[in-house]
């Protein structure tokens, strides 16, 4: 992984935060927040940061329970998982973010224009889901990639210049 790995403390939950570096400020990009799926650490998103524009910044973290970062004291949900993620922002800094989740993380990530990637042969979530999505979200986009669930990682090198030129689009 690259970039700054670290802990913080946010309501009294630890977090595991990784940041890769880079020169949006001076271009006015905002950093790029990655929210994973369920079970998944920060890693699994090392193909999609490797291939995205390096002059973005990106910001990382586990989830409560996952990777580096604490257990939660009891069961969350994703309204208390928005309060801890603007808690770590907060407390790292940052103001303004664009979000990008993969997975569960998508659930969480979202009111803005909202890029939807989705495989056309994902078992997980089918297709159905992000085209409903699309049509439910204002301001959506839906690009549909040939492959399956965790295509932000297994497919990066085709998707993260799709990411990039969305996140650049005024």
């Amino acid at each position: 992984m690259t970039g700054e790995v670290r802990s913080v403390v946010v309501g009294g939950q630890q977090l595991r935060v990784a940041v890769r570096p880079g020169r949006a400020a001076a271009g006015g990009r905002p950093p790029l927040l990655l929210i994973n799926g369920i079970g998944v650490s920060l890693e699994v998103f090392g193909p999609l940061v490797r291939e995205l524009d390096p002059d973005l910044e990106v910001i990382m973290f586990d989830p409560p329970g996952i990777g580096g970062s604490a257990r939660p004291r009891g069961p969350y949900r994703c309204t208390g998982l928005c309060r801890l993620i603007a808690g770590m922002l907060t407390e790292l800094g940052y103001g303004r973010v664009d979000v990008l989740g993969i997975s569960w993380g998508g659930g969480v990530a979202i009111r803005q224009s909202t890029l939807i990637v989705a495989g056309d042969d994902d078992p997980i979530i089918p297709l159905a889901n992000a085209r409903l999505m699309n049509l439910l979200i204002p301001r959506s986009r839906l690009h549909v990639y040939h492959g399956g669930h965790l295509g932000l990682a297994t497919e990066a090198a085709e998707l993260a210049p799709v990411v990039d030129a969305f996140l650049a689009a005024p």
